[in-house]
């Protein structure tokens, strides 16, 4: 059972039509996890930004960073790749919701 199948099963009046995967958002049915709408090269950059000495990609790491970017206000550069999938989660979770 998915996660949307979960929450959609346990609070159905609530969540018709309100719980969407990210492949449904962007189309892309190997989209997973928050952390997979950002390419390879933009994780360690971003990972690099609070852990400059990091070689590889680490969840655990990534997740950190982001919280630590998000904690001192610092936005760090991405890729336009990156930038028009959550560009595009945005716009299709605004078009549903209005539905």
């Amino acid at each position: 059972m998915t996660a949307k199948q979960a929450y959609t099963k346990d609070m159905q009046i609530l969540t018709k039509d309100r719980i969407f995967s990210l492949a449904e958002l962007l189309g892309e049915s190997q989209l997973r996890s928050m952390e997979s709408i950002f390419t390879k090269e933009d994780k360690i950059a971003i990972i690099k930004e609070i852990h400059p000495a990091a070689k590889a990609y680490s969840k655990k790491m990534f997740n950190s960073s982001i919280q630590e970017l998000l904690a001192t206000g610092r936005r760090p550069a991405i890729s336009r790749e990156s930038e028009a999938r959550f560009e595009k989660m945005i716009s299709e979770i605004r078009k549903r919701i209005k539905a």
